[in-house]
């Protein structure tokens, strides 16, 4: 690679590099067993991370030898590296390949090593990888993209800008045959989502060096400096652009560019195009060049419903239904009347933004029957209050 192609590409040092692939010490492979979540499904081993922090002190003289030998080159981690591929639904009644989601199942033993590497590369993240990304990395918001994007909405509305490993796959709890894998992250291992995040940092530095080249620019520069092209969480991205085909073309190029460079795919069906301004007049063409559906509001990002205004409550349907599947009556009636405020507080803060917490009298009485089952399980003959008073306290108290 030419020296000046790099030069916006933040280089490790010497020093930080030392400390990537340093010898491994006991503190740090029992911070890392520690921090597994022990309610996760176990590999094909049987093995759950419970197992691995229950008996630290048993085990940890076994595991030490195993990292000392993975540190010289001489642990055949083939022995470790396999995992068994499950299918989780994606939604009720799945019956397409598409509506599943495959999670791998990993080894916790082989899922200590990666929970490391990832732990050690995050010590080094946070400077290489853009701050358009912000996604599971340590000072960084997932509300942060959130606010950037709904302001930007709300911006050009208003002004009307123109503008090797080996897996296997398990169905009804039938393991097939193991076969080698040669690329890909699995989910479900703890250093993926850190790799990805570097492999998709390419695409922001990609964009940048197109603004700086000049072939296209970025929306609201009076709001971010140099104006505002890409938004990142992990693998939800949104690109920003002035209204102007050819750079929209230039655009593509840059994304058809990634697409070499890290082997990944957009997936422009599941994509969407929203134009404003004069952009609207020739929306077709967009549509045409880059392959998407127009998107309507209010659309989700990151699981919040964004509009370039207040949310109504046309746009409250759905929400009544999530509420009732977190809320539902034998829920409550396990949660002592003390708690069940704290339990619905909580849920209702992952279902809405802040600047939607303040709603109209309407809007809560969608909700204040399901709220009302919750809170009264197991009291049916004793209402607590009105019917509508703890829907709209509860929300205030968020």
């Amino acid at each position: 690679m030419v020296e000046s192609q790099r030069d916006d590409i933040t280089q490790v040092m010497d020093v930080e590099n030392e400390l990537l692939s340093e010898s491994f010490k006991e503190l740090e492979v029992k911070e890392a067993n520690f921090q597994m979540e022990h309610n996760k499904a176990p590999g094909p081993d049987g093995f759950p991370a419970k197992f691995y922090q229950v008996f630290w002190d048993v085990i940890k003289d076994d595991l030490m030898a195993l990292f000392h030998d993975f540190h010289e080159g001489t642990l055949p981690l083939h022995r470790l590296n396999f995992g068994i591929i499950t299918l989780l639904p994606k939604q009720k009644d799945a019956s397409r390949i598409q509506q599943y989601r495959p999670i791998y199942l990993l080894n916790v033993s082989f899922k200590i090593f990666t929970k490391i590497m990832a732990n050690r590369i995050a010590l080094v993240a946070q400077k290489v990888i853009k701050p358009s990304q912000t996604a599971f990395l340590p000072g960084r918001n997932i509300m942060e993209g959130v606010v950037i994007l709904h302001e930007t909405l709300h911006e050009l509305h208003k002004k009307k800008k123109n503008g090797g490993r080996s897996v296997a796959v398990k169905v009804n709890d039938e393991i097939g045959s193991y076969f080698q894998t040669r690329k890909g992250l699995r989910q479900g291992d703890p250093l993926s989502p850190i790799l990805f995040k570097l492999v998709a940092n390419m695409l922001a530095i990609l964009i940048q060096r197109a603004k700086d080249q000049g072939r296209f620019k970025g929306v609201v520069p009076h709001l971010v400096d140099n104006g505002l092209s890409i938004l990142q969480y992990a693998d939800d991205t949104i690109l920003f652009m002035d209204h102007d085909l050819d750079e929209a073309r230039d655009l593509k190029l840059v994304l058809s560019a990634f697409e070499k460079l890290s082997g990944l795919k957009i997936n422009f069906h599941k994509s969407e195009l929203f134009c404003y301004g004069k952009a609207k007049d020739v929306e077709h063409e967009y549509v045409k060049l880059f392959g998407c559906d127009t998107g309507d509001y209010p659309f989700k990002y990151l699981g919040i419903r964004m509009h370039h205004k207040r949310i109504n409550n046309k746009d409250w349907q759905g929400v009544e239904e999530r509420i009732q599947k977190k809320l539902s009556s034998w829920k409550g009636n396990f949660l002592l009347v003390i708690f069940r405020g704290t339990y619905w507080a909580r849920q209702w803060s992952l279902l809405l933004k802040e600047d939607e917490r303040d709603v109209m009298k309407e809007g809560c009485k969608l909700l204040e029957t399901s709220v009302m089952y919750f809170f009264e399980a197991g009291f049916y003959k004793f209402p607590l209050s009105k019917r509508g008073d703890v829907a709209l306290s509860c929300v205030n108290s968020t």
